[in-house]
């Protein structure tokens, strides 16, 4: 055997698990690879000088490691067995040393076969809690689902229970075809709705809203009733405003501005309405774009003017030809009188404002104020502000070097603050009482879209041509770093819009529009990661900036975007098909020469009125109602 090692004694305890070679008394560590052996050991010396690539401390321990150990342990013993090497060793030497290699493989086994066991039952263990964790939330889900039903079915029987008397059938007609027909709006949708109830009453099992698994079980489990009074809204809503109505046309840009263009391109697009914006309180609208003028309506005069407009056209078509001519005089005082009453509404623009580049861009500041200044963003990267009750420019400054597509002012709390984004990949941040930016967030791609969160005005919502929607805390220690990034898109993000209303959840819930044709909702913002609960097709948008409007107020649960159709699209926020469609001509020609497009949307603040205007500068009013 070797000479006895130098080393220090172990202590008793380290002894008591350890092993005394039988040949020359070295200790041996615990985690040897086989039990001492004296055959084995001889075997070892016989044939270490072959293995010089093997670095040796002694015969017992002479690997790095346990593989290669065992790998050239075989093959010294499977040499031994061809006759390579001759150990000087006996039979009995030779049983033993057998034995202790059978022994050393059985444990092995058992450890392998205890290994797997452990882990099989750990696989099991942890599938039978989740299990569990889902037998119980469905559990509480059915209650919340026969409580439904039972109230559901209480209130028909007291509504069918009242009427005993027939008398006012006849009286009740008109009111019973109205009802029906709201009802069947509601019906129609009747499997997306059933879709959107067990969306809340029974969410998906696997879905984790915190790390806590004891907490997990009452997570997804919402309160009694929350899911009956979604959908009932829902239905209420389909029912009181299914439908898009035209109220009036309101005109936008006339034969001079279009004048402005300089060559056929130009003039096709030179009357294309990029931004309609309202004030604060709905009583005035701003509408910009190609045309290089910002023209600012007074919203009741506009409509009434433009309504009175449509029914006297309406009656002029409907008038016999010869009755035009033989009339045309008498008719001429008729229309001075009509004229003259109608003289306070006037559907030309209060203010036009003459700018030099085109405009992407408008956003009103949120103040409660007549004055209150109103932004643009243009082509050539320059941010402008006006006072809309004089037209003055205020302020212009140039801080990006390229195109902007978006500008945004912030709601309560940061009234005086906006923002805005452009092709430089920069999102800058602004006060309406400094001349520059104050912040400036850097991104590697091209900014479509921004907007404030509307109950947090420290939490921006940012759209790129990268396909991502990006959050970002502006009162972080490293703002330019991004909360939350939302992935889904498959093309450039073109708007974000926040949504309000008593359905939106902690957190906040936005929206997204992106010229891959999808609209998405997202929802669970206040986490690490969003998620998308809703994707709204229908539209068609795959070329063009089509405008994108969340309703405020009796419109909270409604979305209004344009489509490449020439047509305006509503959905509600629980249903991805659309509630009503309004099409501004009748067709859908996509050739070169007609080609036409609804570019920009916006709802009149807390109100179910909307604005809408097309590629060739048409803008109309719309109703959402029954």
């Amino acid at each position: 055997g070797a000479p006895p090692s130098s080393a220090p004694a172990p202590s008793p305890s380290v002894r008591a698990r350890a092993y005394n070679c039988a040949l020359c008394g070295s200790f041996i560590p615990p985690d040897a690879i086989l039990p001492p052996n004296a055959a084995l050991g001889a075997l070892l010396d016989e044939h270490a000088r072959t293995l010089p690539h093997i670095p040796g401390k002694n015969k017992h321990n002479n690997v790095d490691t346990p593989e290669a150990s065992y790998a050239n342990l075989k093959q010294i013993i499977d040499d031994a067995a061809r006759g390579h090497i001759k150990p000087k060793m006996n039979a009995a030497q030779c049983r033993s040393l057998a034995r202790s290699l059978a022994k050393t493989a059985d444990d092995l086994a058992r450890k392998e076969r205890a290994g797997g066991a452990q882990v099989l039952l750990t696989i099991l263990n942890n599938g039978h809690a989740a299990h569990e964790r889902a037998m119980e939330r469905a559990t509480k889900q059915l209650a919340i689902l026969d409580t439904d039903i039972v109230n559901v079915e209480k209130e028909w029987k007291e509504k069918g229970g009242n009427d005993d008397n027939d008398d006012d059938d006849e009286n009740n007609m008109n009111e019973e075809e109205e009802e029906a027909a709201a009802a069947q709006r509601a019906l129609d949708h009747v499997d997306e709705l059933a879709i959107a109830y067990l969306g809340v009453a029974v969410p998906d099992v696997g879905a984790k809203t915190t790390t806590s698994p004891a907490a997990d079980v009452d997570a997804n489990v919402p309160a009694p009733g929350e899911a009956l009074g979604v959908v009932r809204r829902a239905v209420e809503a389909l029912s009181s405003r299914g439908q898009l109505r035209f109220i009036a046309d309101v005109p936008s840009v006339d034969s001079v501005t279009t004048s402005l263009a300089t060559n056929s391109r130009d003039s096709s697009n030179a009357r294309i309405v990029a931004s309609l914006e309202f004030d604060a309180a709905g009583d005035h609208v701003a509408a910009a774009g190609v045309a290089r003028c910002i023209r600012i309506y007074r919203f009741h005069d506009s409509a009434k003017a433009a309504k009175l407009a449509s029914i006297r056209d309406a009656d002029k078509e409907r008038e016999p030809k010869r009755l035009r001519r033989s009339n045309a005089e008498a008719s001429d005082s008729a229309a001075a009188a009509a004229s003259a009453g109608a003289a306070e509404y006037s559907a030309q623009p209060k203010l036009c404002i003459d700018v030099k580049n085109k405009l992407s861009c408008l956003s009103w500041c949120r103040m409660a104020s007549q004055s209150a200044p109103l932004a643009s963003a243009d082509y050539e990267g320059v941010v402008s502000l006006y006072d809309p009750s004089t037209g003055v420019l205020l302020r212009d400054t140039c801080e990006h070097v390229r195109r902007l597509w978006s500008v945004a002012f912030a709601g309560e709390g940061r009234l005086e603050s906006f923002a805005t984004g452009g092709d430089d990949g920069r999102v800058k941040l602004w006060s309406v009482r400094k001349p520059c930016s104050t912040m400036t967030l850097e991104l590697r791609a091209n900014v479509c879209a921004v907007e404030f969160q509307p109950n947090d005005p420290n939490v921006l919502a940012v759209g790129s041509a990268d396909h991502r929607v990006r959050l970002f805390d502006l009162r972080a220690a490293h703002a330019n770093r991004p909360l939350v990034e939302l992935w889904g898109h498959t093309r450039a993000v073109s708007y974000v819009r926040w949504l309000t209303g008593e359905d939106t959840p902690r957190g906040g819930a936005l929206v997204s529009a992106s010229i891959d044709g999808a609209l998405k909702l997202w929802e669970g913002l206040d986490g690490a990661a969003g998620r998308c609960v809703r994707s709204f097709a229908g539209h068609v948008n795959e070329r063009n900036f089509v405008g994108l409007a969340a309703g405020t107020g009796d419109a909270s649960s409604f979305l209004a975007c344009g489509s490449e159709t020439n047509a305006v699209f509503t959905y509600h926020r629980s249903l991805s098909k659309p509630v009503a469609t309004h099409s501004f001509s009748g067709s859908s020609d996509t050739s070169h020469s007609g080609y036409r497009f609804v570019s920009a949307v916006a709802w009149r603040p807390k109100t179910t009125t909307l604005l809408a205007a097309n590629s060739r500068g048409r803008i109309r009013i719309l109703e959402l109602g029954e």
